[in-house]
């Protein structure tokens, strides 16, 4: 059973469990994207401070819809947090390329679309695999008038 539902722990504290909810959802990827291509003494501290920074983030948008009545899922704050994760997980393959910190045009380039090409498999299986749940999930092809 879901833990929200028998409120306990972590699912009894909303603002803990959506923090803890972002943070888990989100820092393995880089982590296991990043090893042995990123060195160890720069991927664990960003791999941290992105935990840190993403559960705080979760807790903030708890704070923040605290007794509003919203329908949304808060999607915008996940893509927000993709693109964010992306940037800097790019920009630490281009400094692990690069000799300084102020990385060029052409290196941030190549590191960008070779990150965009490992990963778009992942994103092709993960969507074909969740592709049969979400019309049970959804009842998307129920609700469109296909008349």
């Amino acid at each position: 059973m879901h833990t929200r539902l028998l409120n306990q722990w972590p699912g009894g504290d909303p603002y803990l469990f959506t923090a803890l909810a972002l943070a888990v959802l989100f820092v393995p990827l880089p982590l296991l994207e990043g090893v042995g291509a990123i060195a160890l003494m720069r991927l664990l501290p960003f791999a941290g401070m992105s935990a840190g920074l993403l559960a705080g983030l979760g807790w903030y948008r708890r704070w923040r819809l605290e007794g509003a009545e919203t329908a949304h899922a808060g999607l915008w704050l996940l893509g927000l947090c993709a693109a964010a994760l992306f940037i800097v997980q790019a920009f630490l393959h281009g400094r692990e390329r690069g000799a300084s910190w102020q990385l060029g045009y052409a290196d941030l380039f190549e590191a960008s679309w070779g990150l965009t090409a490992r990963l778009l498999p992942w994103l092709f299986l993960v969507a074909w695999g969740a592709a049969p749940l979400m019309p049970a999930a959804c009842r998307w092809p129920a609700a469109i008038p296909w008349r």
